[in-house]
C-alpha cells in the first residue's frame, strides 16, 4: 500500500476519509486505522492476508523502519485498542470482515 498520512491534527486524518494516524504518545510506536470490505476507503482490503513473520515496510517522517508481525488479534469492535507502551511496535487495524462486530488488529515489532 502506497498511501500518504496526515499530520494528527489534520482534518483529512479521519478513518473516514483516509487512513488515520492515531497518536499514541509512546515513541517510534504507530497505530494505523483504516476500513476494509467495499468501496473508496476501503483501504485495508488485504490486511487479513497477512501472518506471523510477515514483513511491513514503513516510511514515516523520512524514515524506513523494517517490522515482522508477531502477533494477529480479533477482538469485539467497541472503538478501544490495547497497546503495549514500548517503542518500536506497529498496529494496524480495521473491521474484521470474518467475524461481523469485531476488528482485526495486526501487531509488528521492528525488525
Amino acid at each position: 500500500m502506497n498511501l500518504g498520512f496526515y499530520d494528527y491534527d489534520n482534518p483529512l486524518n479521519d478513518v473516514e476519509k483516509n487512513i488515520e494516524f492515531i497518536n499514541t504518545n509512546v515513541a517510534d510506536t504507530y497505530l494505523i486505522a483504516a476500513h476494509s470490505g467495499i468501496g473508496k476507503k476501503a483501504y485495508f482490503n488485504d490486511l487479513a492476508k497477512l501472518k506471523i513473520n510477515d514483513d511491513i515496510y514503513l516510511e514515516l517522517y523520512n524514515k524506513k523502519m523494517h517490522y515482522k508481525v508477531i502477533d494477529i488479534t480479533r477482538t469485539l469492535k467497541n472503538g478501544e485498542i490495547y497497546i503495549n507502551n514500548q517503542k518500536g511496535f506497529l498496529y494496524l487495524t480495521t473491521c474484521d470482515q470474518s467475524i461481523k462486530g469485531y476488528q482485526l488488529t495486526i501487531i509488528a515489532s521492528i525488525y
